[in-house]
């Protein structure tokens, strides 16, 4: 079973494998996805992953979850000022240091059907971005939420998480990935809150976790005091 406590550790052990002297001094602090870490750790749980191989596949998608994030917010228009030039040039670096560390953590781990697995993700994500930018289709006003839903399901199939949860495992974990839009959507109290009635409905069945159960409401109602 998850915890906070098991959280937090596996935060401290990622802050430690990503921050970097150098680009914390000229980017800040790295983008570490906290809430997507925890989605993970709920995850593998339920999977019954083996607790090394959890942390190694939470570490390893996380990396590659800020590497697509941090890719993201380069500009794309011509920097003449020297200043945000150099920043520009260490965000590339920022990202592709991240994405260096997904394949590492895997790869001395000897999951080597892992990297294909998350590649494979990668691939699909950017294919998205691509056709989004290229006017195919309408630009998302969450870029996020299309890397972390890409991964996660990715994950999920890798891990056949339909056998331990059912096949509406990401109507249950909608609404956790909707917490990161609340900035960027308009009408995001609204969509939570019917993703959360839906996810609702699964929860109460029986062949649903119970201690799956609770640690999502615990976490929604947490959210919700926040708000």
């Amino acid at each position: 079973m998850t915890s906070i406590s098991t959280d937090h550790k596996i935060l401290m052990d990622l802050e430690r494998l990503v921050v970097n002297s150098d680009l914390y001094m000229n980017l800040g602090a790295p983008p570490i996805p906290t809430r997507f870490v925890r989605l993970l750790d709920l995850l593998l749980t339920a999977c019954e992953v083996p607790e090394e191989r959890k942390r190694t596949f939470i570490k390893a998608a996380a990396c590659l979850h800020m590497a697509l994030t941090t890719h993201e917010q380069i500009p794309l228009q011509t920097i003449e000022n020297e200043g945000l030039h150099r920043v520009r040039q260490l965000t590339v670096l920022a990202g592709d240091f991240y994405s260096s560390l997904f394949y590492q953590q895997l790869a001395m781990a000897g999951e080597i059907d892992g990297i294909i697995c998350l590649s494979q993700a990668t691939s699909r994500t950017n294919e998205q971005k691509m056709k989004m930018y290229c006017g195919e289709e309408a630009v998302s006003p969450s870029i996020r939420k299309i890397e972390s839903v890409e991964i996660l399901t990715a994950i999920a199939g890798f891990f056949l998480v339909e056998h331990h949860i059912g096949k509406e495992w990401m109507t249950v974990l909608l609404p956790l990935l909707l917490l990161d839009e609340q900035e960027e959507h308009p009408r995001w109290q609204e969509r939570f809150h019917d993703a959360v009635s839906q996810a609702e409905e699964i929860w109460r069945q029986s062949h649903f976790p119970v201690w799956l159960r609770r640690e999502l409401e615990q976490w929604i109602e947490q959210e919700h005091r926040n708000l």
